[in-house]
């Protein structure tokens, strides 16, 4: 009897083994693909808040935040009104929330940043004002007081007032502006002073670069404002301007938007920007503009 149990003792813990060999390797796969996935440096910036930071994310969770400004493109494709649009936006801001993208905001102040509250109202009567006595300066190109989303490569951001600052005093031949460091101080700390009272002028947006060889800027940029709804798809340039200071060193950024408050998401794989929010002009062109002619429209 005891030769009984002992055997079958035997056969039960041979058995154990062989199980714990078979699961053994398949638990510490599954810890090891856990271990090493990879994460990702996500930076993110709210344009005209003076706030930026940065959050881990997962492939797949880069893949989704994507996935996600794909599916606000399509559902402005349907869009017939700036309140239509405002509600999608409203709701992708709600969908950033849940990666952790706002930081320390929430969703009501990001919502009523990507939606032009914060913009100060002085400048936006301004601006009104100069395109209602400019009319002729607008085609289908141009778009102005405008909300916009985008996905575009080849792209640069810059803070308000600096390069409104190179502009003004190349224009007005005030100063040689790269041989006077002070220059430099003096836009830094008018930036500073900006941001600190809360007058939002909005950052500047390039969009393709000329670096020996032209590169557009690839991917959408969606507007609804004065000129109705403006899209572009594909390849694409700024056209606001053709000048910045990169010029001396061989390479011009093309200017597409101005202005610009809101919510900018970089991916760190694509390099790639994803923008949400409001501009003040916005103009773009699939045909290259002709630097010769040094552009300089405000």
């Amino acid at each position: 009897m005891l030769n009984v149990f002992w055997k079958k003792g035997v056969v039960f813990i041979v058995f154990m083994l062989f199980l714990g060999v078979g699961i053994q390797p398949l638990v510490a796969t599954d810890q090891k693909a856990w271990i090493n996935e990879d994460y990702y440096d996500v930076d993110i910036e709210f344009c005209g808040l003076g706030r930026k930071h940065t959050v881990k994310l997962t492939q797949q969770e880069a893949d989704e935040v994507e996935q996600l400004f794909d599916d606000i493109e399509q559902r402005l494709s349907e869009v017939e009104t700036i309140e239509e649009a405002e509600i999608i936006f409203k709701e992708a801001v709600v969908e950033l929330d849940k990666y952790g993208l706002l930081g320390g905001l929430n969703v009501r102040q990001a919502q009523r940043l990507v939606t032009g509250v914060y913009q100060n109202k002085k400048i936006m009567n301004i601006i009104d004002e100069h395109i209602e006595n400019n009319q002729n300066i607008f085609n289908n190109q141009t778009n102005a007081l405008c909300l916009i989303v985008g996905e575009t490569n080849k792209t640069s951001l810059y803070p308000p007032l600096i390069n409104f600052i190179f502009h003004l005093a190349a224009e007005k031949g005030w100063l040689n502006l790269y041989d006077h460091p002070f220059m430099w101080l003096m836009g830094w700390a008018f930036l500073f002073y900006v941001q600190v009272v809360h007058i939002i002028l909005g950052h500047t947006i390039t969009l393709g670069t000329n670096y020996s060889s032209l590169y557009p800027a690839c991917g959408w940029v969606f507007t609804i404002g004065l000129r109705g709804i403006k899209y572009w798809d594909g390849a694409f340039y700024g056209q606001l301007s053709t000048i910045l200071p990169w010029e001396r060193f061989g390479e011009n950024h093309y200017i597409g938007i101005r202005g610009f408050t809101g919510i900018k998401v970089t991916d760190p794989e694509t390099h790639e920007y994803f923008y949400l929010g409001t501009a003040l002009r916005v103009k773009i062109s699939y045909e290259p503009p002709d630097d010769k002619k040094n552009s300089m429209e405000v």
